[in-house]
């Protein structure tokens, strides 16, 4: 009726008991008895025994509230890596049921050359995260989690390159394929460069980012494993020409030698550029006449000529010319012996027009090969086989102490 009672109190035969449960918080009633027997079906706060009719004992048990669970499921989405979670540093599966308000750390494991590329949250993305964790907070209800990798973009350089000055052209290429100034180049890369020089021009330079690219002249140059943004430079210079020294000289004096290239003159000793026409002019002193020319060491057969001309200069020259005095050899001149044929093979004759002294015969440089003593209106025929082609002197002492000097050629 209203009336609080305690426990062992009696009640008058026939009443309403009401008995009120309080659980403690966190916990729930379990069940009631009645007199030793649960009371089916009944897990109310209040429990009201009706018409009391005999002594009862009632008792209430309680339990905890049990937590509110909530699935966890999380996937990797197109493969390329691993996805794990945890919750109080404890590991869970994919499905597991995780108590509410917890916080489940999720944790994406990418393949090697793999990064995250997004996450979800029951399908929808988790934007500006791209971290390979991702923390849930505070539990509320079945939660799906993807995470989905992406190959890591290769990082990129700018390479730019030109020709300085012009006189020529740069090409570039990766892997064979070619590419341009300014184009971006995959990290770790090797890039080819090639030179090519306009006609008349060499490489002179290579520069690294305004650095000279020290021993290093070749047409071709690899930058190996690009770590950086670089700039390279080719620089072209022209062809220096090839040059010879020109050397050249009168022998035995009598008469003077010089030379020009284009007009200009030079003089003996100076280098002279390859491919030159090389004009020599002979200048003999009165009295004389030119004897004969030569090209390093070797007579320049048939050319007698004041001037001589050595044409498209290929290697280092000498040049000489010497000079012989003029006679006349008439044949009404009394004192000139007759010396014939002239050129000449391997028989030589001589005939005497008057007393001669000495006759000699002397090679170019003059050193005495044959000599006759006393010589008067006679003839003789000299056998000159061993003798080789050239041309040869011969002098002649008349009776009277006076000298002239003949040249002949041997032809064969």
């Amino acid at each position: 009726a209203g009336a609080p009672i305690n426990s062992g109190d009696e009640a008058v035969e026939g009443s309403d008991v009401v008995f009120t449960a309080a659980p403690d918080e966190g916990y729930q009633l379990l069940q009631w008895t009645l007199n030793g027997e649960v009371v089916e079906d009944h897990t109310g706060e209040t429990f009201t025994l009706e018409n009391l009719q005999t002594d009862v004992t009632v008792t209430v048990e309680f339990e905890e509230i049990p937590p509110t669970l909530f699935t966890v499921s999380f996937e990797v989405v197109n493969g390329n890596g691993s996805l794990s979670a945890s919750v109080n540093g404890e590991s869970i599966e994919s499905g597991d049921e995780v108590e509410e308000d917890s916080a489940v750390v999720f944790t994406a494991t990418p393949d090697e050359g793999y990064q995250v590329l997004e996450w979800t949250l029951n399908g929808a993305v988790v934007e500006d995260h791209t971290g390979e964790t991702f923390t849930l907070e505070d539990l509320q209800s079945n939660v799906t989690v993807t995470v989905e990798f992406e190959e890591i973009p290769p990082t990129l350089y700018t390479v730019s390159f030109e020709v300085v000055n012009g006189n020529g052209s740069l090409s570039a290429s990766v892997n064979g394929e070619s590419i341009d100034s300014g184009d971006e180049v995959e990290e770790g890369t090797d890039v080819l460069f090639t030179a090519t020089p306009n006609e008349g021009f060499q490489l002179l330079q290579w520069t690294l980012n305004g650095a000279v690219v020290e021993d290093h002249t070749g047409e071709t140059f690899t930058l190996e494993n690009l770590q950086s943004n670089v700039t390279v430079t080719v620089e072209f210079e022209e062809i220096p020409p090839t040059l010879y020294t020109v050397s050249f000289e009168v022998v035995n004096g009598n008469g003077s030698l010089s030379a020009s290239v284009n007009g200009e003159s030079i003089a003996s000793g100076d280098e002279v550029e390859e491919g030159s026409d090389v004009l020599f002019t002979a200048t003999p002193d009165e009295g004389f006449q030119l004897l004969q020319w030569t090209l390093n060491g070797e007579v320049v057969d048939d050319h007698t000529g004041e001037t001589f001309t050595l044409e498209d200069l290929q290697s280092d020259a000498h040049i000489t010319v010497s000079f012989e005095t003029v006679t006349s050899i008439a044949m009404g001149t009394i004192k000139a012996p007759l010396i014939y044929p002239n050129p000449f093979g391997n028989k030589l004759n001589i005939r005497a027009n008057g007393p001669i002294q000495q006759l000699d015969i002397l090679d170019i440089t003059g050193r005495k090969i044959f000599s006759l003593k006393n010589v008067d209106n006679e003839s003789r025929q000299l056998d000159v086989s061993r003798l080789g082609k050239g041309i040869y002197l011969v002098n002649v002492i008349f009776a009277d102490g006076s000298l002239q000097v003949y040249k002949i050629v041997k032809g064969n």
